[in-house]
């Protein structure tokens, strides 16, 4: 089997996901384009039960899949 497309050029649709999140923002920085997406996909992640959470990783490309379930506790209660 073929290496899938998303980890041969993970970085080539990494660049694409910051890009569009910077001109979404209206932003040059890739820094700010991070953490917005960092801060989105916790939130975001944490009103999903665990097998919303696996699935939605799913269809997202192999970079943003990583941040989205970075640092994630399936099993730690909700801070509120």
């Amino acid at each position: 089997m073929p290496m899938p497309w998303t980890y041969r050029h993970g970085e080539k649709e990494w660049r694409r996901f910051l890009g569009d999140i910077r001109e979404v923002m209206g932003t040059p920085s890739d820094n700010v384009a991070f953490t917005t997406a960092e801060g989105a996909f916790r939130a975001f992640r944490a009103r999903l039960t665990v097998e919303e959470v696996a699935r939605f990783a799913q269809v997202l490309p192999a970079m943003p899949r990583a941040l989205f379930i970075e640092g994630w506790h399936p099993t730690a209660p909700l801070p509120w």
